[in-house]
């Protein structure tokens, strides 16, 4: 069962990550994630399950 990013270390994962793979600056990572984090979030745990 997946949880939600409750932890600043999830989340931080998640924008580390998402700035990784779309090669994105980190400060644009994080305004995604602020405004899209299910869709990242589910994308990030998506890719966890590989």
């Amino acid at each position: 069962m997946l949880e939600g990013l409750g932890s600043a270390r999830d989340r931080r994962k998640v924008t580390m990550w998402a700035a990784m793979t779309w090669e994105v600056s980190e400060a644009i990572a994080i305004n995604y994630v602020d405004t899209h984090l299910h869709h990242a979030e589910f994308v990030w745990y998506g890719t966890q399950n590989v």
